[in-house]
């Protein structure tokens, strides 16, 4: 009589692999749902008038901190500020153009600044601390990825010195 061949295999068969997990899928989600809400708050900015009335002189500011501005929302609108911060990411507008940035004083709480015409965005990096003087537009607020309603205080800068380059504007 011939042997029938098995169905499986008589050497023992290796578990199968566990699955390894996609921590770094997860960021680049994070990281997408972050920028989708940076570019959206840019561009409800820009429908709410477009433009922020920048009066801020060196000289007619209020010194205070991102934590407050942000704390505080709208409060600030239209008062001339003056704080230092550190670069957390940079914003594009609407055509593509680096615009301005979200900054942070090291509290958790972020502004975003929008640049000095002319600003040479190449002279700026992730991670400067930088010294702005600028008018609170008050706070923009639009949908991020998953579709919560968030808020940001949007501030027009007059002037900007990076203290970690020298550059100023």
């Amino acid at each position: 009589m011939s042997e029938q061949p098995q169905p499986y295999p008589s050497y023992p068969v290796p578990p199968p692999a566990p699955k390894k997990r996609r921590f770094g899928r997860w960021i680049m989600i994070s990281a997408g749902a972050v920028l989708l809400v940076i570019i959206v708050i840019v561009i409800v900015a820009h429908m709410n008038g477009g433009s922020i009335s920048v009066t801020a002189t060196k000289t007619n500011t209020t010194d205070t901190t991102v934590s407050d501005l942000a704390k505080e929302g709208s409060v600030w609108k239209d008062m001339n500020v003056h704080f230092t911060a550190t670069i957390s990411g940079f914003v594009k507008d609407d055509s593509g153009n680096t615009a301005g940035a979200n900054v942070t004083d090291g509290s958790f709480t972020y502004v975003q600044i929008i640049f000095p015409a002319g600003t040479d965005v190449r002279r700026l990096n992730e991670g400067d601390t930088i010294e702005v003087w600028g008018t609170d537009g008050g706070t923009v607020s639009g949908q991020n990825a998953f579709g919560a309603t968030i808020q940001e205080v949007v501030i027009g800068t007059a002037y900007l010195t990076d203290q970690t380059t020298g550059y100023q504007e």
